[in-house]
């Protein structure tokens, strides 16, 4: 009888055990989903269905379009301020002129959400409903925006090789050639002016080669240098104020001449 009596507490403890397993189970899911609801801002949650910037945009275009253009639109795509400050930047603007403040709270919002969802970027989200907390809070952030890849700007072929062997253009000898030639042929007129004017030089060797001849330099034989003095004296003006790797000589009349240019 004792025995019996054991073994019955037993499968109800046991019962009672998996009953408290499931509970628990279960009231970790329900908190983690009601966590989940009061961070509106996680990564990958947004704000304001499709729909509703959808109805945003209908609304611009048919009530402030006539007057505006895509003026206002283009002045606010993509602001960072709340869906409530947005519609009350609209009202305090007397918008629409014909009825200032006179559409649906809603229809304020609505046309928030087309502002703030902008050019696109932003995920959307729950439906923001006028006088709610949610119109207080909803806002594009970095948590809630997709970084789109910035384009890819055409880069020089040589330059690219370049770069990936870390060296740059002119060699420091050449750069060296170029300073004492500089120096005893233009500083003479210009002192530093020159060079400090054209420091840094971002086109090409060639290109800063054909602006010093098209000035007539030097004065007293204008364009009448040797074509390498040109080259090197451009050199020693592009490697101007630091920052360019040294690499391999260009010589005048090549392709190199053309290419060299800073990174």
């Amino acid at each position: 009888m004792k025995l019996i009596f054991r073994e019955r507490i037993g499968r109800s403890m046991r019962e009672a055990g998996k009953v408290a397993a499931v509970v628990a189970v279960s009231i970790a899911a329900l908190s983690a989903a009601q966590a989940q609801e009061n961070k509106p801002d996680a990564a990958g949650d947004g704000w304001f269905t499709e729909a509703q910037v959808e109805r945003g945009k209908q609304l611009y275009n048919n009530i402030c379009a006539a007057c505006h253009g895509d003026e206002v639109f283009n002045s606010h795509a993509g602001t960072e301020e709340t869906a409530q400050n947005v519609a009350d930047m609209i009202i305090g603007m007397g918008m629409p002129a014909d009825n200032p403040g006179g559409l649906p709270a809603q229809d304020y919002i609505d046309i928030a959400a087309y502002f703030i969802h902008g050019e696109g970027g932003m995920a959307f989200g729950p439906e923001v409903l006028a006088g709610s907390e949610e119109a207080k809070i909803a806002r594009r952030t970095a948590e809630n925006t997709i970084s789109e890849a910035p384009a890819e700007t055409p880069v020089n072929p040589a330059e690219a090789q370049a770069a990936e062997s870390g060296e740059g253009w002119f060699t420091e000898a050449q750069v060296q050639r170029g300073e004492e030639l500089y120096n005893s042929i233009c500083a003479a007129c210009h002192g530093s002016d020159i060079y400090d004017s054209w420091s840094g030089w971002e086109d090409s060797a060639q290109d800063l080669v054909d602006t010093i001849i098209s000035l007539g330099m030097p004065a007293n034989n204008p364009g009448g240098l040797p074509a390498q003095d040109y080259i090197d004296i451009a050199g020693y003006i592009m490697h101007g104020g630091g920052g360019m790797a040294y690499g391999p000589e260009v010589v005048a009349g090549t392709e190199s001449a053309r290419q060299a240019r800073r990174p």
